[in-house]
């Protein structure tokens, strides 16, 4: 095979962005306890959290667009893992993370099982029960991070920066921001570094697992060009009695600028050997 050849292959391979995931909340009934979908729903994200090559899609999003009808036909689906690829499908999902809780059962039993969008099963379910010691919305915090840690979705945390003053363009470890604005790193010290007019600075920030962490990059302020200063203002060589009379000739008069007769002494400073005016 060729370097090309292979290339490709690689290419081909490693996914163009983070894979998308879409939680499937369903309910079964019973005299063992209650949860709405949307608690079920919330307790499964906690459990993913913040995971590198990996989307949530949001609760809001997948319900405006019918996902609790699809929901209810997610859980229609049994086992059929094509009729669950096919909801995916429909919500622009790449997995599905179906999460059942069972309260006709006693004590109430919770799924949590993965589908890839192409219909293979990703990971056998894993089913545990819930109980006084292990309330269900823990066991799926518990039950998703497992499955996502066997399924090679590293955790990670979430760095947010902001710098002063504003809007300055700032890196971590070499990369820019991601479409969101922020980075989406492994837990551990990252190197912060920006440039504003003044300059540049770099700071340290320290990312926790499925945490965001917000950091300031205060940025140096702009340097005022040196165009001569005070010692290039008329006023304060009118102050001190100095009149410059040309660009390659000066001639500095020294004398009180309010007296009516001139002062009794003078000097002359030339530049580039020009003559020196007389003194009046």
């Amino acid at each position: 095979m060729s370097a090309a050849a292979a290339l490709l292959l690689i290419a081909l391979a490693v996914p163009a962005g983070p894979e998308r995931l879409a939680i499937l909340p369903a309910v079964v009934e019973g005299p063992a306890g209650e949860a709405s979908a949307r608690a079920v729903f919330d307790a499964v994200a906690e459990g993913v959290g913040i995971r590198l090559g990996l989307d949530v899609i949001g609760y809001d999003e997948l319900f405006l667009q019918g996902a609790t009808s699809r929901a209810t036909e997610a859980a229609r689906c049994g086992s059929d893992q094509a009729c669950v690829a096919r909801i995916l499908q429909d919500v622009g999902a790449d997995l599905g993370l179906r999460a059942i809780v069972n309260f006709a059962l006693e004590p109430p039993l919770v799924t949590v099982a993965v589908v890839a969008a192409d219909g293979r099963r990703t990971r056998s379910p894993t089913l545990a029960e819930a109980g006084p010691r292990a309330p269900w919305d823990q066991v799926f915090v518990e039950a998703t991070r497992a499955t996502l840690d066997e399924l090679g979705f590293v955790p990670a945390g979430r760095l947010e920066v902001t710098t002063e003053p504003a809007g300055a363009p700032v890196m971590v470890d070499g990369a820019p921001p991601d479409a969101s604005g922020g980075w989406r790193l492994r837990p551990g010290r990252h190197v912060v570094r920006g440039e504003g007019p003044g300059g540049k600075a770099e700071v340290e920030a320290v990312v926790l697992a499925h945490r965001t962490t917000r950091v300031a990059l205060p940025l140096p302020t702009a340097r005022v060009a040196d165009s001569g200063g005070v010692l290039a203002s008329p006023w304060f060589w009118a102050g001190v009695g100095v009149v410059v009379l040309g660009a390659a000739t000066a001639a500095v008069v020294a004398a009180d600028p309010f007296a009516r007769d001139p002062a009794p002494g003078c000097f002359c400073v030339t530049t580039q050997g020009g003559p020196c005016t007389p003194c009046p």
